[in-house]
């Protein structure tokens, strides 16, 4: 946890204090905060993804048949993206990777077949979303949350799954 980011929480708990009328009052420690401060990084964890951890045992021939049925019959390229699972083998560290690639493409094929106006609502609600944490964020972390935001936005607008073993 950064400096920047508790600074961030901290000023938001005090602006809230203040909008609150309570503003007044002394705060004698910094334990007044602590549950916020905390919320806000299990919020901000969450939003900037998962730490590497080490692979659980999976049945890898399983998980690619599920990702593919998960896929949305009457988009474009789910057949494309069919194919591509159904060709991958290999331990689950070495698919995962290939899955993360594919995941790539398949959000780049998806984001390439939105009108413009889509594209601006898109836009427009991933802005709303991070200006929760514009205070908190360091600008490269900002940037990380962004395309996060822009994924998930892009994954609802055609229902597609996350790619992964361990989605």
């Amino acid at each position: 946890m950064s400096a920047h980011f508790v600074v961030g929480a901290l000023e938001e708990v005090f602006a809230r204090r203040r909008e609150r009328g309570v503003g007044k009052d002394t705060v004698n420690s910094l334990r007044y905060c602590s549950r916020q401060v905390e919320k806000a990084w299990s919020e901000t964890r969450e939003l900037l993804g998962p730490a590497a951890r080490p692979a659980p045992a999976i049945e890898v021939a399983d998980r690619l048949a599920g990702l593919r049925a998960a896929l949305p019959g009457g988009w474009k390229h789910a057949g494309e993206i069919a194919g591509e699972l159904a060709r991958m083998s290999g331990d689950s560290e070495a698919v995962e990777r290939c899955l993360a690639e594919l995941d790539s493409k398949m959000l780049a094929c998806a984001a390439n077949d939105l009108s413009e106006e889509e594209r601006s609502e898109l836009s427009d609600r991933v802005e709303e979303r991070l200006q929760v944490w514009s205070a908190r964020l360091e600008p490269s972390e900002l940037l990380l949350a962004a395309e996060r935001l822009r994924s998930e936005e892009i994954r609802q607008h055609y229902s597609l799954p996350l790619l992964s073993l361990f989605g």
